[in-house]
């Protein structure tokens, strides 16, 4: 769920975010939660910052519990998926790869049997190589995904980064 929303983000989003800006990580993660979680203002007079997750209104210590806990759980569990899923293809393409028997050029050969050898060989070789190129895109997009439900777990690590992200949730949704 988290990585759809992340994959998802990355390609609908068309502002130019640095997550090293308070509120350009607020935009990003504020807009990751959006199906989950809603932030609203109060009111004008006191502009605080509603929190509400399937329309039932959170304490700020209730949203830093389901941020540390639950959505914690929920990262690591889809972070294990992506592990197990890599290390499945990888056991498979592995035995197809040691399954892959070339034939052995003998001296006795004919021309045409060394030729028809090393046709063989070399259809193998390009075989092998196209299931490590795969292997690779593989390994290369899980350690995208991965990475990003890294950053995403390790976001607000405290109560004082959870204040001071509604901070800025209210600071963006004043200037909206």
């Amino acid at each position: 769920m988290w990585t759809e929303s992340i994959i998802k983000f990355r390609e609908n989003n068309k502002q130019r975010l640095d997550l090293k800006f308070e509120l350009h990580h607020a935009i990003h993660v504020e807009q990751l939660l959006r199906e989950l979680i809603t932030f609203e203002l109060d009111s004008i007079e006191t502009e605080d910052v509603i929190i509400k997750r399937e329309g039932v209104i959170l304490t700020k210590e209730q949203f830093f519990y389901w941020w540390q806990i639950t959505r914690f759980d929920e990262i690591i569990s889809e972070e294990e998926v992506i592990f197990k899923e890599f290390n499945e293809l990888k056991e498979k393409l592995s035995l197809v790869i040691n399954k892959v028997k070339n034939p052995t050029i003998n001296a006795n050969d004919s021309p045409k049997e060394k030729q028809k050898k090393e046709t063989k060989i070399t259809a193998n070789n390009e075989k092998i190589q196209k299931l490590n190129n795969h292997l690779k895109e593989s390994a290369d997009s899980s350690n995208v995904n991965i990475n990003a439900l890294k950053g995403f777990r390790a976001a607000y690590p405290s109560i004082n980064s959870i204040e001071a992200f509604l901070v800025n949730i209210k600071i963006i949704l004043m200037n909206r």
